[in-house]
């Protein structure tokens, strides 16, 4: 029944009073720049801004690239990033934008962000202390004093937040989240360092262990709360969370996982997979496919095994320079995330944790998704049956990616 009803709420679309608890009223709300943001060459490109933000306020434009933000030059997204972290609510925020070859100087006081809210539940925006910095968390809570059943949600891997208000009730997981919570289950999320008004220094240059600790500090936060019921509390892992998942469910009491669009096997073999996978449904000629998955071989020896930095891999390697430069958008940053987090990623032993969490299992995949795979999934499942039988389920997910 419970599987049922968690198919159900991922197969629908939906809608969103605010309280503030415990560490909550020491963790204010950041300024909000308002804008769909890309890196770009001299700068910070705005695809597009959105009501009642920094930007919008400011008079910025689609098409203008940020080269300056509050004083300081804006060399790459991650400095973007932390400037923008450090601006106060109601400050004047002061930026220089290049525009039609020219620089514009505009100005206008900094936004602070909305807050996601329901009339059909509560949505409680609380605060978890990690190692000296407070991380935002988000609840929802539905009508009653419970204790109910409860989801933490553990997102993927990109350096965002998961404070989806500005999305509105349709975005994917908040969709999710809130059907979970028609249906009678609390949920749990957490922020990462350095996003949404999480303090500490930004995501990207954290580790995966780093933000292990992170998730561990959520998980030990969500049982504090007198209507969650901690012998129905349940870690949905999404993605990079169906690692992190097994990883803090194998040193704490958990009722159960579930793991999402991710990975089961280590993460060269998925590197490998995945590419091959890809090239196939984009019509990519296999003997181009081959040769291209040779390269790879030797590029995760030394990046995964050998721990080399892109740097060192190009001077080791010339014939996986073109490759490197494709694959990282600078020096030290690949996919947002800095060099060493994948590295740590690969060393992540999920099979180990699958083991040691001794909890029912359940891998869903959907069989639209080009991300991950099938396999990964039925091996989760696969371990956990062999080493506690019939605790492993796989299913799949009709209509999904």
């Amino acid at each position: 029944m419970r599987t049922k009803k968690l198919l159900a709420a991922l197969a629908c679309l939906s809608l969103s009073v605010l309280t503030v608890s415990g560490n909550a009223a020491d963790l204010p709300r950041r300024a909000w720049l308002g804008a769909q943001i890309s890196p770009a060459e001299n700068g910070i490109e705005i695809g597009a801004t959105l009501p009642g933000g920094t930007a919008e306020a400011a008079g910025v434009e689609a098409g203008d690239v940020i080269t300056h933000f509050n004083g300081s030059e804006i060399a790459d997204f991650q400095e973007f990033i932390k400037v923008l972290s450090d601006t106060k609510v109601d400050s004047t925020v002061k930026i220089v934008v290049l525009r039609d070859g020219s620089e514009v100087a505009l100005e206008a006081p900094a936004k602070p962000r909305g807050m996601e809210s329901s009339d059909e539940f509560e949505i409680i925006y609380d605060a978890v202390d990690v190692n000296g910095d407070l991380f935002r968390c988000i609840l929802t809570k539905p009508e009653g004093e419970g204790p109910f059943p409860t989801i933490y949600y553990i997102q993927g891997y990109n350096c965002a937040t998961i404070d989806w208000w500005a999305a509105g009730p349709d975005h994917p997981i908040t969709s999710f989240l809130y059907n979970l919570t028609r249906q009678g289950y609390a949920t749990f999320r957490i922020e990462k360092r350095g996003m949404g008004d999480s303090e500490g220094d930004p995501c990207s240059e954290m580790g995966l262990n780093e933000e292990i600790l992170g998730f561990q500090a959520g998980l030990a936060a969500v049982k504090q709360y007198d209507f969650v019921d901690t012998d129905r509390l349940f870690v949905f892992g999404h993605s990079m969370g169906g690692i992190v998942g097994p990883a803090i469910a194998a040193n704490a009491d958990v009722s159960g996982l579930i793991l999402y669009g991710t990975g089961g096997k280590t993460w060269m073999e998925y590197n490998i997979e995945n590419n091959r996978r890809q090239m196939t449904l984009g019509g990519t000629d296999y003997v181009d496919q081959d040769e291209h998955v040779r390269l790879l071989h030797k590029f995760d020896a030394a990046y995964f095994v050998h721990k080399m930095a892109p740097n060192e891999i190009k001077e080791r390697y010339p014939e996986l320079s073109e490759y490197v430069d494709q694959t990282f958008e600078d020096p030290t940053h690949m996919f947002g995330r800095h060099y060493t987090f994948w590295q740590e990623v690969y060393d992540a032993d999920t099979v180990r944790n699958l083991r040691d969490a001794a909890t029912p299992v359940l891998a869903l995949w959907g069989e639209s998704d080009f991300v991950s795979t099938r396999s990964d999934h039925e091996f989760a499942a696969e371990v956990v049956n062999f080493y506690h039988p019939g605790k492993g389920e796989f299913q799949v997910v009709d209509n999904s990616d």
